[in-house]
């Protein structure tokens, strides 16, 4: 016999859904009852054995990627060792490998001719923002020998000159000396 819901109390429409208020009592015949949890507790099991076997799954790829990683290092060593070894003239060096030390070296001009690039942007970038004074107020950049800011009008406060003066014989030094331009003494 299957198991059928009966409700302690009458059932309501809401919006089209049939609700039930009260208690539910299952009633079972024979073993329907049991089989449904056998079945529910099989699936429960499944997933458990399903689950544990993506983590091992897992486990054993992130093992994989590791030991591929250090065999990538250990041929990194093994070419910064041949690189060096033809860079420092210490020995003859077989023409293929000589081949990926010319591709290397062009690879380091490149990036060396790109690093000063940067460099140049760079001080052209700082000589530029050291031409300009920032308004206060809008935050606005002027013209050095400004002395109102062209979008607001605000007085522009000129940047005064960081410096320090030496304890030892009272000279005026730029704030990044380490030393007194007159005396050589140690500045703080």
């Amino acid at each position: 016999m299957p198991f059928r819901a009966r409700s302690s109390v009458s059932r309501r429409f809401a919006r089209g859904a049939m609700c039930y208020t009260g208690k539910c009592v299952i009633q079972y015949g024979g073993g329907d009852v049991m089989a449904f949890f056998d079945k529910l507790n099989d699936l429960a099991k499944s997933v458990k054995d399903a689950a544990n076997d993506a983590v091992e799954t897992t486990r054993i790829k992130s093992r994989i990627s590791s030991e591929k990683r250090a065999v990538d290092e250990a041929c990194r060593k093994i070419g910064e060792y041949y690189y060096a070894k033809r860079a420092g003239d210490m020995g003859p060096v077989d023409d293929d490998i000589l081949e990926y030390c010319i591709e290397i070296d062009e690879h380091m001009r490149v990036i060396s001719e790109l690093e000063a690039e940067l460099e140049r942007e760079r001080a052209a970038k700082e000589a530029a923002e050291a031409s300009f004074v920032t308004c206060q107020a809008c935050g606005a950049k002027n013209g050095k020998q400004a002395k109102f800011c062209q979008e607001c009008g605000a007085q522009l406060e000129k940047p005064q000159p960081s410096v320090v003066v030496c304890p030892s014989c009272g000279a005026v030094n730029e704030e990044c000396a380490k030393f007194c331009t007159d005396c050589g003494a140690k500045l703080n």
